[in-house]
């Protein structure tokens, strides 16, 4: 890969140890972001911003705006690539409010903070899993994580990570050890999944339904909150 002049990654924020990695091996790594919607990317890092340890998703594109809304921090895109709708509500809006939460820094450099319908509300806080997700992977005791938000009574929701460990002897206690200080009490998870593998789509998407219902087997948070069956 360092023989390219630029490799374009998007589809999700990448987490901070892989981008470590491509500076690593001199990949002339190229974040962007963008969607269907939009018709791809309407943002992206130029590599040698990469190189310098910048880890945005860089500065727009010149046929795109983008503002943040200011009450829920929800990424608003006007461009010309801009699809018309969802058929057949088809209303040719001049912009789209997407369900990313964001931000522009000074020099207009955007970060993705991750999803709304993703964030967990649990005791009443605001939790985003990739920021746990960052937390897990950094520890270098899993090959992957994802963090999801299940309902509970006692909580709203709880926090559960399923994780694919890098070996069999690694277990939820040596994780949860090597994370309680760089994550406030809240931010735990409370449940651990142990995994051989997390299930994606054939596109590599992570299929987030057989985690819910997968979860909803080993546990019930509605009669046991924080409680295994």
């Amino acid at each position: 890969l360092a023989n390219f002049k630029t490799v374009l990654l998007g589809g999700s924020p990448a987490w901070p140890s892989l981008l470590e990695k491509a500076r690593e091996y001199n990949i002339p790594l190229s974040p962007t972001y963008g969607m269907t919607e939009t018709a791809s990317q309407i943002v992206t890092l130029k590599p040698e911003d990469f190189r310098r340890g910048n880890n945005s998703s860089g500065q727009l594109l010149p046929h795109a705006q983008i503002k943040i809304n200011p009450d829920n921090q929800k990424i608003i895109i006007e461009a010309k690539s801009l699809f018309l709708g969802y058929y057949p509500h088809l209303n040719q809006a001049s912009y789209f409010e997407t369900d990313d939460l964001g931000y522009l820094d000074e020099s207009g450099y955007l970060y993705i903070i991750g999803r709304d319908s993703q964030k967990i509300i649990t005791g009443g806080e605001n939790v985003y899993p990739f920021e746990v997700e960052t937390a897990i992977r950094q520890t270098n005791l899993v090959k992957d994580v994802v963090v999801l938000g299940l309902p509970d009574s006692r909580w709203g929701q709880v926090i559960v990570a399923f994780y694919v460990p890098v070996n069999s002897q690694i277990c939820q206690t040596i994780i949860q050890s090597q994370i309680k200080d760089k994550l406030v009490n809240y931010k735990l998870p409370k449940h651990w999944i142990k995994l051989p593998e997390i299930p994606k789509s054939l596109q590599g998407k992570i299929n987030r339904t057989t985690l819910i219902k997968l979860a909803e087997t080993c546990f019930d948070t509605e009669s046991n909150p924080g409680r295994y069956l």
